[in-house]
């Protein structure tokens, strides 16, 4: 005699398959790499996390999709929820006037993913390395849009730095000057932890080519929109002096004084 539905037989096998069906897609949010494998981060990623609050649902759910890709959403009937387009076209604009106008006081290169895909490389690392080679004493370049990729501690870190300013001085020194482009009307900490791992990275790609460079960082951003009232601070009306006098674009740039205390933060 054939087994009725709601007989308890039936009703566990159903139960069983249920629950096999549950295990998998909760494996599919584990992390297994592989014996040697980096786990693959990005800074943008810590900086979201440091806004979130520290949601560690967040950076967990960052962590599979750099990892794993995003079979563990479709598993779990989930979508992911993209930028609304007005914040990612305000910060857009903003970064697009400040790069005609650096463009108009030093040598620019620029970088972007068609070059790299038409070239069949993953980073501009080796990019970043040839600029500096060649520059000669007295020599400018500012390099937007660097894709870096670099092994720290551990973790395959990756990342798009906005800009990084590169100068030789007379006597030979190098510097490197990683900027921050943000549309905000101040700079935060997330951003001064995004650009610290920008130069740990860009350490880690130029110390073994045998390249010696002061890296400093700094947060260039839009201040209040609209506002022409001269600054009550004396620290804005510095910044928005420092501005314009090393890049020419009206707006504010905080030099990160103790970028050694970030790097605390890093590791």
């Amino acid at each position: 005699m054939g087994r009725m539905h709601n007989d308890p037989a039936s009703l566990g096998n159903g139960s069983a398959r249920a629950g096999s069906n549950l295990s998998q897609r909760e494996a599919l949010l584990e992390l297994h790499p592989d014996d040697g494998a980096l786990l693959r981060l990005s800074p943008t990623d810590i900086a979201q996390y440091i806004r979130l609050a520290q949601c560690r649902r967040y950076l967990r759910l960052r962590l599979l999709e750099q990892n794993t890709g995003t079979s563990f959403m479709r598993a779990w009937d989930a979508q992911p929820q993209s930028i609304p387009p007005l914040l990612t076209l305000s910060g857009r604009d903003f970064e697009a006037g400040a790069e005609t106008e650096i463009g108009k006081h030093a040598h620019t290169s620029a970088c972007s993913r068609d070059n790299r895909k038409a070239r069949g490389i993953e980073s501009d690392n080796q990019q970043l390395i040839d600029t500096v080679q060649n520059l000669l004493p007295g020599d400018r370049e500012v390099v937007f849009q660097p894709m870096l990729r670099a092994a720290l501690d551990g973790w395959e870190l990756s990342g798009i730095a906005d800009a990084i300013d590169f100068q030789r001085a007379d006597d030979g020194r190098l510097s490197a000057f990683i900027i921050d482009f943000k549309s905000t009307t101040a700079a935060r900490m997330e951003h001064r932890l995004q650009i610290a791992f920008y130069r740990e990275m860009l350490d880690a790609i130029l110390r073994p080519a045998g390249i010696e460079c002061e890296i400093e960082l700094g947060i260039l951003y839009r201040g209040a929109p609209d506002d022409t009232a001269e600054p009550d601070d004396p620290k804005l009306l510095a910044q928005r002096d420092d501005a314009l006098a090393t890049f020419g674009v009206n707006g504010f740039l905080e030099r990160i004084e103790d970028a050694n205390a970030l790097r605390r933060d890093v590791f």
